[in-house]
């Protein structure tokens, strides 16, 4: 049975792939399936979590997913698990768009600092240099972004 809330259901993907629990890979997978897209985008990474490479074709799929952040969660998950500089291109001309959300640059942010250290990987953090490049900053949204690659530089 399928909880009503998607927190619910959010987390016990979270869960499933931080622990590395792959007898729940049934549900995981149901999960990609989930009507709500938050849950979509963890359950998204808790099978990248379970299956490593063997996840990239359905990380391919998602790659032209209608919601902006899981797109760039497929995308960036893809650069972990193979390091082609196609993912990373498509991700830069997705948030370099200045109607890209700042939620959407933090979330592949996120996810690529998680599962790489960006602070080891200079295309990454030469893309998000070029990325603030269009962020408003008379909206303080690029604050996150910023602070996190100083701290990078710094390393």
């Amino acid at each position: 049975m399928i909880h009503h809330n998607w927190l619910v259901r959010a987390s016990a993907v979270e869960a499933a792939g931080v622990f590395r629990q792959r007898k729940l890979i049934d549900l995981v997978e149901a999960r990609l399936k989930d009507t709500n897209k938050i849950v979509r985008r963890y359950a998204l990474q808790a099978y990248y979590d379970l299956r490593g490479a063997q996840s990239l074709p359905t990380l391919k799929d998602f790659c032209g997913d209608k919601d902006v952040r899981i797109r760039v969660t497929a995308l960036a998950l893809g650069y972990a698990a193979t390091r082609d500089e196609s993912f990373l291109m498509t991700s830069e001309r997705i948030l370099r768009r200045q109607y890209c959300r700042y939620h959407d640059r933090y979330a592949a942010l996120h996810v690529l600092d998680y599962y790489l250290g960006v602070s080891t990987d200079p295309g990454v953090m030469e893309m998000f240099r070029h990325i603030l490049t269009v962020t408003p900053k008379s909206l303080g949204l690029a604050k996150g972004i910023r602070e996190k690659l100083k701290r990078w530089e710094s390393k």
